[in-house]
């Protein structure tokens, strides 16, 4: 025996046969069949998806600007010899290379005052024994040529880190050395001092 449910269903199921039939007869009205059952029925969405189409082609895509070209800027100033040149492995322990102690991430291939003297200690006079009453600046003796001078390029001469009116003072306070000497005025140090050998001066006696 048949459920008061069931019979309801199939009411519904035939009342929905009828109209689709009677609906059968044209486009329009099957259409509207489906927009009534439906929410959201194909013909809208695809209304909606030509309306979104026509709005994209119509509208100005925005210009992707292009990337900005990556310049080298033009170095003013002095650039170490062996890396202008690219021979970074006078001074770098390369791949599979033991590098020296304490060299640390710049994998250096002797010690800092070694790998400066190999190159310049003959013109600096640091090779032979120095004669009597000549001392070398405290950097220079200690082997720390990089205190005023960059390794590789700088926009000073001769690789300094910084130009000369502040870099001698950075370490000599003008206030002990004297307020009436000109040059210290004027923090022109090196009219006087040789700043690898300080004292005494270039043959003006110690200052």
């Amino acid at each position: 025996m048949n459920s008061p449910g069931s019979g309801r269903r199939g009411a519904l199921a035939l009342l929905l046969t009828v109209c689709l039939l009677g609906a059968a007869c044209s486009r329009e009205g099957r259409v509207k069949l489906l927009e009534a059952l439906f929410d959201d029925p194909p013909s809208r969405r695809a209304a909606r998806q030509e309306e979104a189409r026509k709005e994209e082609t119509a509208a100005p895509r925005p210009a992707v600007p292009k990337p900005a070209s990556r310049r080298r800027p033009v170095w003013e100033g002095s650039t170490h010899g062996p890396y202008a040149a690219r021979l970074c492995q006078q001074c770098h322990a390369g791949q599979g290379e033991n590098p020296a102690p304490g060299a640390g991430a710049a994998r250096l291939r002797l010690s800092r005052r070694e790998l400066c003297l190999r190159c310049h200690g003959e013109s600096l006079g640091l090779l032979n024994p120095l004669p009597a009453g000549r001392r070398p600046h405290g950097p220079v003796a200690a082997g720390e040529c990089m205190a005023c001078h960059l390794p590789h390029r700088s926009r000073q001469p001769m690789l300094l880190r910084g130009e000369v009116v502040g870099l001698c003072t950075t370490c000599h306070r003008p206030a002990y050395l004297g307020e009436r000497h000109p040059p210290v005025a004027d923090a022109a140090c090196v009219t006087c001092h040789d700043p690898h050998f300080p004292l005494p001066a270039r043959g003006k006696g110690a200052s």
